[in-house]
């Protein structure tokens, strides 16, 4: 096999996580399915990535809440030794908003963006002359949603780019909408000022991550506080979400707390999987275009806390971060889309993963 995996760690305290890590730690997957640490680079509680393969880059935001002083965190962009593995630092940048949460690359555009959580902002970089250029726009959501302790004020979650590039989708958990921003031209760095459409979810619900089959066709959103997977139709004249079904992504009757989080689509696009944080599981669905997602099974994620999870590109292994019990759990993904766990790997507090 010989993959290369990139896992972003917490490196301090945050009111949610005790970090203990160093930024982003590159691990060789062996031919024998064993996770082997090779190189790291220091950086701040780096909670997620963006690979331009491209450019052989590496895109990270700093989850922190000052930086330099200032109320906003950070983003960095590493160069990435193909043969190796290993990064380097190229540039770093401030994120325009405290506890950047998301970052995403859209290379035709010549962009990459951030979703600050705390700062209610959405910012695009121009990487066309240079690795981590001037913010080329800033967006700034308003509103709120029903929970008083996790929806007082707007909260991107994240930024993904349409399959046709016409337009990019925030789903916002403070405020209960997935907003759709018109892009421009190939090359345009520029942004709708204002969203070509608002969808709303349901209250209280706290939209969290979004996903497309490759036609564009159907969404697929992930509700962090009400820990449930929803379908949307969309539109492709002005990108507004139809609301189809939504599944719940934990057992019947479970009453403990526990928040989704991850959120990943098979290449196959009949499976879905979702983690659950509290529960700590990952929730396999199978995607029926008639009666929506059904509930394949819950599969442990032998660890505490699974912020994130990832997707081989073959669509063959699922590669987990336990973040508060310390661990990287490899599962193998059988045809019918269960998970058989066939590797394990200490690391402290990992937040992502990456496949190279």
């Amino acid at each position: 096999m010989r993959r290369q995996l990139y896992v972003g760690s917490y490196t301090s305290s945050l009111p949610h996580v005790s970090g203990q890590g160093v930024g982003v730690t590159t691990f060789e997957v062996t031919d024998d399915l064993a996770m082997r640490p090779t190189s790291e680079i220091a950086a701040s509680d780096v909670s997620y990535l963006a690979w331009d393969e491209a450019a052989s880059r590496l895109y990270a935001v700093e989850e922190v809440l000052t930086y330099y002083g200032r109320e906003t965190g950070s983003i960095c962009c590493f160069d990435v030794d193909r043969s190796t593995g290993r990064l380097r630092d190229l540039a770093r940048r401030d994120s325009h908003g405290s506890g950047p949460c998301h970052i995403a690359v859209s290379r035709p555009h010549g962009f990459v963006a951030v979703a600050n959580y705390y700062g209610g902002t959405v910012v695009a970089y121009d990487i066309e002359r240079e690795p981590l250029g001037e913010p080329s726009q800033i967006m700034r959501h308003a509103g709120s949603g029903p929970n008083p302790d996790r929806q007082e004020s707007p909260h991107p979650h994240a930024f993904v780019v349409h399959p046709s590039g016409d337009f990019a989708y925030v789903p916002d958990l403070g405020t209960d909408e997935i907003r759709a921003y018109r892009l421009s031209g190939s090359r345009s760095l520029t942004l709708g000022t204002e969203a070509a459409s608002v969808t709303s979810a349901m209250p209280g619900s706290g939209p969290r991550q979004i996903a497309f089959t490759r036609d564009g066709t159907t969404a697929l959103v992930v509700n962090e506080l009400a820990s449930t997977l929803s379908v949307y139709a969309v539109d492709g004249r002005d990108g507004a979400l139809s609301h189809l079904t939504t599944a719940s992504a934990l057992p019947d009757g479970h009453r403990a707390p526990s928040t989704a989080a991850g959120l990943a689509l098979h290449p196959r696009e009949d499976l879905v999987y979702v983690s659950n944080r509290g529960h700590d599981s990952i929730a396999a669905f199978r995607l029926d275009g008639t009666r929506g997602p059904e509930l394949i099974a819950h599969v442990p994620t032998e660890g505490r806390t699974p912020r994130h999870f990832a997707l081989d590109p073959s669509g063959s292994y699922l590669c987990v971060a336990n973040q508060d019990s310390g661990s990287l759990v490899l599962f193998a993904i059988a045809p019918d889309g269960t998970l058989e766990a066939v590797s394990r790997c200490a690391t402290p507090t990992p937040a992502f993963v990456q496949w190279a």
